[in-house]
């Protein structure tokens, strides 16, 4: 008998989210540690940092309402902006800057377009329900989760190799011209139709939560990670991704699984399908499914 339609065990979901959160811990510590010895006295993170020429250039209490970042203090270029409190953040003048982290703010809006030589972008948790990339043509990594989005153009972005775009309102994403893309996570969105056949380095896609009826991943042959539980999808062709370490594909409406060339595999979750086969799966591998 079908179990009722719920969250994920301790599988891939979860270890794709815990990957998601080790790769945004990464990227504060790629940034250089801006953060080291700026608590206040009550031990909070709440100060907002400005780096540049190789130190803290500049530094703000976390309570400032607006922000404004400038493109150099006391001749130094402005690389790094760290934003942990503030209600208005602008960056216009910041022509130089490489790293921007306003997680947390409450942004209703941010303006990035004047910053062209921007790598890492990290607005998760904010209120945007808009956010235009096309001018920063440099940017590898982006994390924009937890927004309002609608839609997110990233046909300009063709250096991107890292998307966090999960948790907003999102119906078409269009990957193709993102070719260095290694890990996508655009779970808890709107999608429709997720096209990744472009994107042949993938490692580590998570796209649950949507509203996909296919998903095409024959020539995701790096694939390492994929979670697609909690759509609509009824056939899934994995004969090429060898690779394959962990599959998450629960409540979908699968009639069979064929695992056969998956040996990698350590972790299966299948439950909540149309299987009336349990899948082969390497010794070890642990499966979690039901059958009707």
């Amino acid at each position: 008998m079908m179990e009722e339609k719920r969250s994920a065990p301790m599988g891939v979901a979860m270890k794709g989210m815990a990957l998601f959160v080790c790769c945004c811990l990464a990227a504060m510590v790629f940034a250089g540690n801006a953060w080291a010895g700026t608590t206040d006295k009550s031990g909070n993170w709440d100060y907002n940092v400005i780096r540049g020429g190789g130190g803290i250039a500049a530094q703000y209490i976390g309570t400032s309402k607006k922000v404004a970042v400038p493109a150099k203090i006391d001749g130094k270029k402005v690389v790094e902006a760290y934003i942990a409190k503030a209600k208005s953040v602008n960056v216009k003048k910041a022509k130089y800057l490489v790293e921007l982290d306003v997680e947390g703010c409450k942004l209703t809006t941010l303006d990035v377009s004047k910053c062209t030589n921007l790598k890492h972008l990290n607005c998760n948790r904010n209120k945007l329900t808009k956010l235009d990339v096309t001018k920063n043509k440099k940017l590898d990594g982006l994390f924009c989760s937890y927004n309002r989005l609608t839609k997110l153009d990233l046909t300009k972005n063709t250096k991107l190799a890292f998307l966090a775009c999960h948790h907003n309102n999102i119906s078409k994403l269009n990957v193709s011209k993102n070719t260095n893309l290694t890990d996508i996570f655009c779970n808890d969105n709107r999608l429709v139709k997720l096209n990744v056949t472009k994107n042949t380095k993938l490692h580590y896609l998570v796209c649950t939560n949507n509203k996909l009826t296919e998903l095409k991943v024959v020539y995701n042959k790096k694939l390492v990670q994929l979670s697609c539980a909690n759509n609509k999808i009824a056939k899934l062709n994995l004969k090429y991704n060898k690779k394959l370490g962990a599959l998450a594909c629960e409540n979908n409406k699968l009639t069979k699984l064929n695992l056969s060339n998956n040996t990698k595999l350590t972790y299966v979750g299948c439950w909540g399908n149309e299987l009336t086969a349990a899948p082969k799966v390497p010794e070890g591998c642990e499966l979690i499914m039901t059958m009707d």
